[in-house]
């Protein structure tokens, strides 16, 4: 009995992770450096993300103010009676102000940024005033789905491995990468508007999907639908949370620096095809279970037993309808 090869994961020992400034600045280090994960590679004087904001009543600042973050820059009076008052979410100045569509945009003030190499390795290139281009070890994972640009942030990981686990989404997001079983539309809107620059996720409803901007980026790893993350990969990514990622939508990848290849990505296979034995860790393929993840543990005739993970039954299967993620239990 031979079954298709899932090739989700690789170990790659001459990955290359691009470092980018985010905007002009100066390089700090030389092509054929050597960096750790943590080293400055960049710096530049850099303003975060513009936002506009809708107001009510009348707009109390002025074009080109300052303002603190809860100073009140608008009120809303029905006669001497204020019913209502908006406050700024973040300190900035006052760039526009759109008296017939009630908003106005703040623009944060610019501060130092630091570049971080992000991953250990070889300098290969530098772009001028830009960034850097590193030859390392990582991990490459591959997903079904991708939407956006190139990014690299910082990892983070929402609820478990089927959604993301119902958490009141706040705090400051900017320069993160998001984990998550399950992606909706309440959990991408809230961590857009907190600063992610990225998404990874298991399922996602295709005309969410479908409908949402190429910012931030987006890696679908299980399917469409409401799907879980393959576990194995969930728990994985759990263990180097503040890990700095890069996602590449568009050949559909992650890059997780690693200094050593993990055990359990040891077991990949080369091939189109493998023989199945039990032990071996399946991603389903039919219908009623697509994207489920389970273990082989025996055979019945021509189909597998197969032990579905996240639904605690077995269930048995022709080899067309799982493919073999990794060979061996780990």
């Amino acid at each position: 009995m031979r079954a298709l090869l899932v090739k989700k994961y690789k170990y790659n020992t001459k990955s290359l992770v691009e470092r980018q400034l985010p905007a002009a600045g100066e390089v700090t280090v030389a092509v054929g450096d050597i960096v750790k994960g943590f080293s400055k590679v960049g710096e530049c004087l850099y303003s975060e993300r513009s936002q506009e904001l809708a107001f009510e009543g009348d707009f109390v600042k002025k074009l080109g103010d300052k303002v603190f973050s809860n100073e009140v820059v608008w009120v809303y009076k029905k006669g001497f009676i204020k019913l209502k008052e908006g406050r700024a979410p973040f300190s900035g100045i006052i760039s526009s102000v759109d008296m017939d569509k009630k908003t106005f945009v703040m623009k944060r003030p610019q501060r130092e940024y630091s570049l971080i190499a992000g991953a250990s390795g070889k300098v290969k290139s530098i772009v001028e005033k830009r960034g850097v281009l590193i030859e390392s070890k990582a991990l490459e994972v591959t997903g079904v789905a991708g939407k956006g640009g190139d990014v690299s942030g910082e990892l983070i990981v929402m609820g478990g491995y089927k959604d993301f686990g119902g958490e009141t989404v706040e705090g400051n997001f900017l320069g993160k990468v998001l984990v998550c079983g399950y992606l909706n539309s309440y959990l991408y809107s809230k961590a857009k508007f907190f600063g992610a620059f990225g998404f990874i996720c298991g399922g996602v409803d295709y005309g969410l999907y479908k409908g949402l901007p190429q910012d931030p980026s987006i890696i679908v790893t299980t399917g469409f639908g409401n799907l879980p993350m393959d576990p194995l990969l969930f728990d994985y990514l759990k263990g180097v949370v503040s890990r700095f990622v890069v996602l590449r939508p568009s050949t559909v990848q992650i890059l997780i620096p690693e200094e050593q290849e993990p055990e359990w990505a040891k077991v990949f296979m080369e091939g189109v095809y493998t023989d199945v034995t039990e032990g071996q860790i399946v991603q389903i393929l039919s219908q009623s279970y697509f994207g489920l993840t389970g273990t082989v543990v025996g055979f019945d005739k021509a189909k597998a037993k197969i032990e579905v993970w996240e639904k605690g039954k077995t269930i048995n299967l022709l080899p067309e309808s799982f493919g073999v993620i990794v060979a061996k239990s780990v």
